[in-house]
C-alpha cells in the first residue's frame, strides 16, 4: 500500500492518493517516487480545475452586476426624461425650466447619496431620513434652527427602487407645499 497526501496551497491535505497491490512488498522506492510525482500532478490539476471554476463564477457575477448597472442607468435616463417633460409643461420660461429641472436633479442626487448607505447587503435608507433630506430646504422657520415639519411614525426601510420614486413624490409634494400650501407661510 502506498498513500500519498494531496495538497493545494494549504498545510492540510484535501485528499489522499491510494495505490494498492494484491502482493506483499510489491512496491519499491522508485514506485514511491512515481506515486509522489503522480500525487503532485493530481494536486496541480485539481487546483487548476478549482481556479477555473472560481474564475467562471466571478465572471458570471461580474456580468450580472454589469446587467444590473445597465438596467439602473436606463432607469435613470427614463426618470430624467420624464422630469424634463413634466418640468417643461409647468415652466413659464427657459430660465424657470432650467432652475426647476436643476432643483429636481439635485434632489435626485441627494436621494441617491442617501440611499447608497449600505444596510447589510442591499442598499437602503430610512424613509424618515429620506424625507428629512428632501424637506429640509423648505422646512426651516425664520430663525433657521427650528423645523416646521415633524415626522412621526414607525421606522421604515426603503430600498433603492422604492426610494428613488418616493424621493420624486416627496419632492413634488414639498415643492407644491412651498409654492401654494402650508410651507408657503411662516405659520404653515
Amino acid at each position: 500500500l502506498l498513500l500519498v497526501p494531496l495538497f493545494i496551497n494549504t498545510d492540510e491535505p484535501f485528499g489522499t492518493l491510494w495505490l494498492v497491490s494484491d502482493k506483499p512488498k510489491h512496491f519499491c522506492r522508485n514506485d514511491a517516487r512515481l506515486a509522489v510525482g503522480l500525487g503532485y500532478f493530481i494536486s496541480m490539476a485539481w487546483g487548476l480545475v478549482q481556479s477555473q471554476t472560481s474564475h467562471r463564477e466571478a465572471l458570471r457575477e461580474q456580468e450580472l452586476l454589469a446587467q444590473e448597472m445597465s438596467h439602473r442607468v436606463k432607469n435613470v435616463f427614463a426618470l430624467i426624461e420624464s422630469m424634463i417633460r413634466l418640468t417643461a409643461r409647468q415652466a413659464g420660461s427657459a430660465s424657470e425650466l432650467a432652475t426647476s429641472l436643476t432643483g429636481r436633479l439635485h434632489v435626485m442626487a441627494k436621494a441617491h447619496s442617501q440611499i447608497r448607505k449600505l444596510d447589510g447587503i442591499e442598499p437602503s435608507t430610512e424613509l424618515a431620513e429620506l424625507i428629512e433630506v428632501l424637506v429640509k430646504p423648505y422646512s426651516m422657520g425664520s430663525d433657521n434652527n427650528v423645523s416646521s415639519v415633524k415626522l412621526i411614525g414607525p421606522s421604515v426601510s426603503c430600498f433603492e427602487r422604492a426610494a428613488n420614486g418616493l424621493s420624486m413624490v416627496f419632492h413634488e409634494l414639498t415643492t407644491n407645499a412651498a409654492k401654494y400650501g402650508s410651507l408657503s407661510v411662516e405659520a404653515g
